[in-house]
């Protein structure tokens, strides 16, 4: 049953729910469908404001577990992290050229999990880096196998990724 619409009818994509589920977070995909923005929508006045405003391409939004903030990866940067009411300027945790995409924030919120293409070995890799950019990045799932998608268990006292090094894609817990 469809409770209602938000903002105008867009091209969308990649969308995150905010904690509280008041905030949705889209990509909102240009005309060529090459391009476009992040926007956020406020889903109790039904509202949607921009949120990035960069000429790369913004991809991939993820709240923080408290809801003040939005990690997403932006093709001319990197991974980037803002407030989520759009009043801070972006930070960037991670300079890259290459996909890099939020996977999971710890529950603390100290540390965000992002996958990014290694350079060297063209396989993808699990990183952590501080939330806050405080300590530069560091590799946690790197091997010859793709580490693709991860997320933090509640407690934060687990990691369930996918990989592939049995030779097809399965779930794992460290």
């Amino acid at each position: 049953k469809q409770l209602g619409t938000v903002g105008e009818p867009n091209s969308l994509a990649t969308i995150a729910l905010s904690p509280d589920a008041s905030h949705a977070a889209a990509l909102v995909l240009s005309g060529d469908r090459m391009s476009g923005g992040l926007w956020i929508y406020d889903l109790l006045r039904g509202v949607a404001t921009r949120f990035t405003f960069g000429t790369g391409f913004q991809f991939s939004p993820l709240f923080t577990p408290d809801g003040t903030r939005v990690a997403y990866g932006d093709t001319t940067g990197g991974l980037e992290i803002k407030a989520a009411d759009g009043t801070s300027e972006p930070k960037n945790l991670y300079p890259s050229f290459t996909n890099t995409w939020p996977l999971s924030f710890s529950p603390d919120v100290r540390l965000l999990a992002f996958r990014l293409t290694d350079p060297k070995t063209g396989t993808l890799d699990i990183w952590l880096v501080p939330a806050d950019g405080s300590e530069k990045a560091r590799p946690f799932l790197a091997t010859p196998a793709e580490e693709s998608w991860g997320a933090f268990s509640p407690d934060g006292h687990w990691f369930a990724y996918l990989s592939d090094e049995s030779g097809k894609s399965e779930l794992y817990v460290v």
